[in-house]
């Protein structure tokens, strides 16, 4: 509408100019009563004009005016944008903050689930393999015994003489080859009953140096050395030539 309205003007603008101008084919714009006519429209054009160019000077007053609102409201929209995206980036840093505590619990806690997990399985795994111990025949689980503890997996080895312990397979082999792991392990005290037991079982055994031998050096590191002594000459008397002989020796220097 306002673009008319200056179309409009533009050529009645030109009108009153060529209106206003004297003519260069005469002295002015005519004579007579043709000449007051002339000047009274002349004079009519003119308060036209001028209120058009009134209206002109307030629509352009207008124009700026709408355009230092729309400036303003441009700003306000912008800085209200810029303050809800601030707004929404500080709820997004707190969001992620919170996430990547999120994987360190998460890893943790499946951490602790992996380790419950793998206990539970340990332990069903065990509780299988003891029930399949429990029905193996007991030559079996006494040669698998022997093999363990030569392989140094007393763990193992202790859990099938424990069975045969439980049977009184063999006794007196049986309880010299707990006390055999025991002392391996450094459990001293029990090797010592369990080497009394097996030698009160049989006391002409093959292994009988080494258990002798074995027994003094535990009471040695138990701290009985006047009993571990006797033992040790014990050795050195009863089974001389022996490397247990050799090793009794080293210990009553």
């Amino acid at each position: 509408m306002t673009r008319n309205r200056f179309l409009i003007l533009i050529p009645l603008l030109g009108l009153s100019l060529l209106w206003a101008e004297p003519s260069v084919y005469g002295g002015g714009y005519g004579g007579g009563s043709q000449s007051a006519q002339n000047k009274k429209m002349i004079f009519s054009l003119r308060q036209q004009v001028n209120r058009l160019q009134e209206e002109v000077e307030g629509l352009k007053s207008l124009v700026q005016s709408l355009s230092q609102q729309i400036g303003r409201l441009s700003q306000q929209k912008s800085g209200g944008e810029d303050a809800a995206l601030s707004r929404r980036l500080g709820s997004l840093e707190a969001r992620i903050a919170k996430l990547e505590k999120r994987p360190a619990a998460a890893a943790q806690k499946s951490m602790e689930h992996s380790k419950s997990s793998a206990v539970k399985s340990q332990t069903k795994t065990a509780s299988k393999l003891d029930n399949t111990l429990k029905k193996a025949a007991s030559s079996k689980l006494f040669s698998r015994g022997v093999r363990l503890v030569k392989q140094k997996k007393y763990a193992e080895a202790k859990k099938r003489f424990d069975i045969l312990n439980a049977r009184k397979y063999k006794p007196a082999a049986t309880n010299f080859y707990l006390g055999e792991i025991a002392y391996r392990t450094g459990k001293y005290d029990d090797a010592i009953r369990y080497y009394q037991k097996s030698a009160e079982l049989n006391e002409n055994a093959a292994y009988m140096d080494r258990l002798l031998l074995h027994t003094g050096i535990s009471l040695e590191k138990s701290g009985d050395k006047a009993q571990a002594r006797s033992f040790f000459q014990a050795i050195v008397d009863g089974y001389p030539g022996t490397t247990s002989a050799r090793i009794a020796k080293k210990h009553l220097k």
